[in-house]
């Protein structure tokens, strides 16, 4: 079922409801992420109308998001990113999701978070920070703080309800991935499938990425993959 939604002051969304196939207006996809992940999530889990996400570096309820689609079919979870004042959109947008302002990964050591004129590049990655000095005229830095990380299952502790598995993980921190799997204690919480970035890797590439051997390690295999992002699926699934 598709229902047009318009409200004054929002950009037009078509809802999906009770489904999480993916849905065709006028001979094409409806999609909200920046590569059609969320379409090859909606492939993976069709039929579902159900289901528990965890989005790290959510960024913003619809724009560039991995699970704005499934929120839209049905499909609650916890969104977390660490820009500041992130969260209100999230709460008037997304106000059945649990969202939490907050920098994931080790807790052992603050961390510097910059923040960019496009807010989709905020890093607390030094090494991308680092990759980034040359002049740009479309994207600078425009301030920074300082923030002590939450581990991945300390979050998953405090907030995930007792009764659900979760059954996707996107992830998109732009450098910070690594940090934030090792967060995780993967004895207790290992979603079906991880989405995560992995910027400007073909499938060769991908299948060397560090943090693809991260997840092998842990139980996972590469099933799907788009330009920047790659797709994960756990074994026994």
């Amino acid at each position: 079922m598709v229902e047009a939604v318009v409200e004054r002051g929002r950009p037009k969304v078509v809802r999906v409801l009770a489904r999480t196939e993916p849905v065709y207006i006028q001979e094409r996809a409806l999609t909200f992420s920046q590569e059609g992940e969320d379409l090859i999530l909606a492939r993976m889990f069709e039929g579902r109308s159900k289901g528990f996400f965890v989005d790290v570096g959510a960024y913003h309820p619809y724009r560039f998001s991995n699970t704005f689609l499934l929120y839209n079919a049905g499909w609650r979870g916890i969104n977390i990113d660490a820009t500041p004042g992130s969260m209100r959109a999230f709460e008037q947008m997304r106000s059945e999701d649990i969202n939490i302002e907050c920098f994931v990964g080790n807790p052992a050591s603050e961390k510097t978070f910059t923040c960019y004129n496009e807010p989709a590049l905020n890093t607390g990655s030094q090494v991308v920070l680092e990759s980034r000095v040359l002049p740009s005229s479309h994207y600078w830095a425009v301030g920074a703080s300082t923030v002590r990380p939450r581990s991945l299952s300390s979050i998953l502790d405090e907030y995930k309800p007792r009764d659900v598995t979760i059954d996707i993980l996107s992830l998109d921190v732009e450098g910070c991935e690594e940090e934030v799997l090792e967060s995780n204690d993967w004895s207790r919480y290992r979603p079906e499938v991880i989405v995560m970035e992995q910027l400007s890797t073909d499938v060769e590439e991908s299948m060397r990425h560090p943090t693809t051997s991260i997840l092998k390690d842990r139980g996972y295999r590469l099933v799907a993959k788009a330009f920047n992002s790659a797709i994960f699926k756990r074994n026994d699934r």
